[in-house]
């Protein structure tokens, strides 16, 4: 029986252009989406589920910065600044001290980080992802996941991004090219959880959504139907 973590992406304070300030995320803006996540934890201890949270951080001091990083006068980053109230958990989530937290420095959250041996150290070889942004961190991390051969699910309405239109086209993406990930929304999860009735969206086969602008909204309502 394959052994589940729960993986929240960079679910931060951070303000200004940051995740927090965003007013409409996927549709539903961020203070849902921390609803959603909070829901998904509840369920997550109720059943013994590790919980993984990730915090991107940059160094104070601007070194090792990904290319055209966004910097201050002095070369030092004005997001995810280590030391910084910006960089940590979401109130209403914040960690308990039996979760785990594994800081990044990068979009994928296995790039130079711990969090591949601590889920082998786990046993974990399933993971249910949610967080911010769908079509950045997300996106980066749940193709970090497959090409180490983790099985997944995402949980659509528990993540987000900056614009409907990269959220739905980042969903679309991995629905067609991480060949065996389940997307569910929490509702679904949730029930499926408990023992009830729910569906998942899943593709039979690799490039099996192709869309273009115009169909791609009306294919993505798919989700919740099938």
């Amino acid at each position: 029986m394959r052994k589940s973590a729960l993986l929240l992406i960079d679910l931060q304070q951070e303000d200004g252009s940051g995740h927090a300030s965003m007013t409409h995320i996927a549709g539903i803006g961020m203070n849902k989406l921390v609803e959603h996540a909070q829901l998904l934890i509840e369920q997550a201890r109720a059943q013994d589920i590790p919980i993984i949270y990730t915090r991107h951080i940059n160094r104070a001091d601007g070194r090792g910065l990904v290319n055209r990083e966004p910097v201050d006068a002095t070369g030092s980053p004005l997001y995810y600044r280590e030391g910084t109230a910006a960089v940590e958990i979401a109130e209403k989530i914040r960690p308990r001290p039996s979760d785990i937290v594994i800081d990044k420095r990068r979009q994928n959250a296995f790039y130079e980080s711990e969090l591949d041996m601590v889920l082998r150290g786990l046993g974990v070889s399933h993971l249910i992802v949610c967080g911010v942004t769908t079509d950045c961190c997300v996106f980066c991390t749940v193709q970090g996941a497959f090409d180490r051969g983790y099985a997944m699910t995402l949980i659509h309405d528990a993540c987000g991004a900056t614009s409907v239109g990269g959220h739905m086209a980042a969903v679309m993406i991995m629905a067609n090219w991480v060949y065996d990930l389940e997307i569910a929304s929490t509702e679904g999860w949730l029930a499926k959880q408990r023992g009830a009735d729910s569906s998942t969206w899943k593709s039979k086969t690799f490039d099996e959504f192709a869309f273009t602008p115009e169909n791609m909204s009306r294919k993505y309502s798919t989700i919740d139907e099938l």
